[in-house]
């Protein structure tokens, strides 16, 4: 491959130096201390991938908005791992400078070290050099949460890729509040997860793109730091806005806290334990103005059918137990089937219709799902105690919302009435009561060939992911066959 003009040649001889450090891949997948960090499982985009996904990110930008190219920009990738992506970037374009964060040594050494073989090539006549040369390029071992050494690096960064695929909600969470912090207005940012990058500070840039990967195609959206991310949201969720009767003084805070994953409910009431009893409510901490403030509450549970419950119940750890816990049930009861487990929380479950073509209406789909602890909490019990505590006119408002940015459902909930510090906090919330008012269209968020029930394809990855790591763990790292099969894992994650 050594070929004269071909800067990408050049990168595959750079790296070419690099060793997998199979120690470095161990710990990793936790083979040694039995558990496994899903968010920092091992694997490479391919070098000659970075250029076409860097295009077209930039296809999907109107003119004014494009790259210029001219050695001006800055390029950062956030969890590089042996630094490909960041290498192939300055060999696809000319950049001020092209920069890595890495939180795993192992790995900024092995990209390091690929840089020093760039350096020798540079002077060999055999291969083509660099837009961006190596001495534009670095890397940084850091953990991007926390580290202020990554700080000046997001600040001057035009473009930032971040393969987050394999990132869990909370880090992908803490990804985007660093973004947001320090970003520049105008910055590009390119994800690898179907769901859009959890902050209001950013809207989304045209559409999905797929990046090829060895084991297939890793979906990616580009996001910028701009102004204008209500209108965009408000444009998909109006519809649903207005049909479930949620204040408009209320639809900008609903938007953040939507895009943002915000459950801040716990900030202003409390579970509350009944004397002499099993249940609990929750109560106010503080007085809340009627149509002031709105709450994510999120679903524990969604399914199609009593299949889809049971996938649930047996692959999502101690589900059984929680749901038990929320309708007051014996948690001896968690080993029962899944008929026996619904029929005991049937009084909390709820449902809304998916509506896949709108101009088919009757063509829907029914999708049943059962709030979380907060939320099976403040909607009105009809038996126990606590329907003895939650009589009269209801104080809050619970109703479910489907997120297009996030694929899933959720429920929002907001005082009707001014509530005092201290009172019994309660919502009506039917079973059944939305079947008719909650309808949605999500033609257009339904992956081609996927299911509109997104949640249950979380379970399934989480399974996936799960019994890969369980091979990895199988395999002797010292033998071999056992390096080939974690190679092998690595790869296809």
């Amino acid at each position: 491959v050594r070929m004269a003009g071909d800067a990408l040649a050049t990168v595959r001889a750079a790296v070419g130096s690099q060793a997998l450090d199979q120690e470095a891949l161990r710990n990793v997948l936790g083979v040694e201390k039995g558990e496994a960090e899903l968010s920092l499982l091992y694997g490479e985009t391919p070098l000659e991938s970075v250029a076409p996904a860097l295009a077209a990110a930039e296809a999907r930008l109107d003119a004014e908005l494009k790259l210029k190219g001219d050695g001006s920009e800055t390029f950062l990738d956030i969890g590089c791992g042996r630094g490909h992506v960041v290498l192939a970037a300055a060999a696809a374009r000319k950049w001020k400078r092209c920069s890595g964060i890495e939180l795993v040594q192992a790995h900024v050494d092995e990209a390091n070290k690929a840089v020093d073989k760039l350096k020798e090539l540079e002077s060999d006549d055999a291969f083509a050099s660099l837009p961006t040369p190596a001495s534009a390029v670095d890397f940084l071992c850091a953990d991007f949460k926390s580290n202020p050494a990554v700080v000046p690096l997001i600040e001057a960064a035009d473009v930032i890729y971040c393969f987050d695929m394999a990132f869990p909600p909370e880090l992908r969470r803490a990804l985007a509040t660093v973004l947001s912090r320090y970003c520049k207005e105008g910055a590009l940012v390119v994800v690898t997860h179907t769901d859009r990058l959890p902050s209001a500070d950013f809207v989304p840039v045209g559409q999905h793109f797929g990046i090829p990967m060895e084991w297939g195609t890793a979906p990616a959206r580009v996001f910028r730091k701009t102004f204008g991310a209500f209108e965009a949201w408000l444009a998909q969720h109006e519809p649903q806005l207005q049909n479930v009767g949620i204040p408009k003084e209320l639809w900008a805070k609903a938007c953040v806290k939507l895009i943002e994953q915000r459950f801040d409910i716990g900030s202003h009431a409390q579970f509350a334990q009944i004397d002499g009893e099993s249940g609990m409510v929750m109560i106010a901490q503080q007085p809340l103005d009627e149509a002031e403030e709105v709450f994510v509450v999120d679903h524990c549970l969604t399914f199609q059918s009593k299949d889809d419950a049971a996938a649930a119940l047996e692959q999502v750890p101690h589900l059984r137990e929680r749901l038990l816990a929320m309708a007051d049930a014996d948690a001896q009861e968690a080993e029962a089937s899944t008929g026996a487990v619904l029929d005991k929380v049937k009084g909390l479950l709820a449902s809304y219709a998916v509506v896949a073509d709108p101009s088919k209406p009757e063509e829907k789909t029914d999708v049943y799902y059962m709030l979380d602890e907060i939320g099976s909490r403040l909607r009105r019990r009809k038996t126990g105690i606590a329907a003895a505590l939650q009589e009269g006119q209801a104080n809050f408002k619970l109703v479910p919302i489907y997120s297009f940015d996030h694929r899933m459902a959720f429920s929002l909930a907001w005082p009707v009435r001014d509530v005092k510090s201290g009172e019994i906090l309660f919502a009506d919330h039917e079973q059944g009561w939305d079947l008719d008012q909650a309808q949605v269209d999500i033609k257009d968020s339904v992956e081609e060939g996927g299911s509109i029930l997104p949640e249950m394809k979380e379970y399934s990855a989480q399974a996936a992911l799960t019994a890969l790591i369980a091979q990895s763990r199988e395999g002797d790292a010292s033998s071999p066959a056992g390096a080939e099969a974690q190679d092998e894992a690595a790869g296809e994650e």
